[in-house]
């Protein structure tokens, strides 16, 4: 483009279709923008709800080493912290577990006899809102469970909604790194919000199998939450050629530990007998039961 005055001779090029801000420009921003923002949500999100139960406790993490690390335990979504009372080799005084050697942990364990007073009646109350839940528990559970299954359907619906407009936009699939780095943190994030058969033992005493080398072990406990990574469960027993453990609570890796059935009495009724109704079954173990937790 070129101007004439009397006084001043000026030229000046403006490239077509140029601008600083244009549309794809804007896509971007917004699009990093809401990628960091999304990731930040779910890594908010991925702190595992049994560890982070024990989270303040002192507790001791068995390793399948034979290793025994005890400390105050601090959680966060890329791993947990123990943090020593006394000093280690009078230079340590944490240590740090990181998410990918999760996987060398045996148990959690939460003794009974290391909490003090405040967190020994923080325990009790928890413990009998968990054994033999009410009704209205039951209820505020399920609707808990009902937004967590939302909340995986809306991570289903953006992955779908990123790979269609991947398509359907070039501007938006110039961006593919940032949507795939967002779309990798919201499959990773997604647990297991509900599993029917768990969910009818939450509250009751449960036989638990944990396999280490190669054998087998029974975990007995009442089966106070579960993940889809981790099992928690109180008031816990658990005896091996070198470990016996009891008096405490325990979270255990569902890769090597399974619930494999109920653990208690909660009523008299012959299984086999031709009388017998599977809704009457599930309903009675849900049913609250009248004993009272000792102090």
């Amino acid at each position: 483009m070129t101007v004439f005055s009397s006084n001043i001779f000026v030229m000046s090029t403006v490239a077509p279709g140029f601008a600083i801000f244009d549309s794809g420009f804007l896509i971007t921003v917004a699009i990093i923008i809401f990628a960091g923002l999304f990731i930040a949500f779910i890594n908010h999100m991925k702190i595992d709800k049994c560890i982070k139960s024990f989270r303040s406790d002192i507790i001791a993490v068995y390793l399948a080493s034979g290793e025994i690390i005890k400390g105050r335990l601090d959680v966060e979504n890329t791993g947990v912290e123990l943090i020593f009372d006394l000093p280690l080799d009078n230079t340590r005084r944490s240590h740090i577990l990181y998410k990918d050697e999760y996987d060398q942990i045996r148990f959690f364990v939460r003794f009974h006899s290391d909490l003090d007073a405040r967190r020994h009646k923080k325990r009790m109350t928890v413990m009998k809102k968990t054994y033999h839940p009410n009704i209205l528990r039951r209820i505020l559970r399920s609707i808990g469970i009902f937004f967590k299954i939302i909340r995986d359907s809306l991570m289903d619906i953006f992955m779908a909604f990123s790979g269609r407009m991947k398509t359907a936009n070039p501007a938006y699939a110039s961006n593919e790194a940032y949507l795939a780095k967002a779309n990798r943190e919201a499959v990773s994030s997604v647990d297991t919000a509900h599993n029917p058969i768990l969910e009818k033992y939450i509250g009751n005493k449960v036989v638990c199998s944990h396999t280490f080398n190669g054998r087998q072990y029974d975990v007995r406990g009442i089966l106070k939450d579960y993940s889809g990574f981790y099992l928690e469960l109180l008031d816990a027993e658990f005896i091996a050629e070198d470990i016996a453990i009891s008096a405490a609570d325990l979270v255990l890796p569902r890769s090597q530990n399974k619930v494999r059935g109920l653990g208690e009495e909660t009523f008299r009724v012959a299984v086999l007998k031709k009388d017998f109704r599977l809704n009457l079954y599930k309903k009675r173990i849900k049913k609250s039961s009248h004993d009272r937790i000792a102090q």
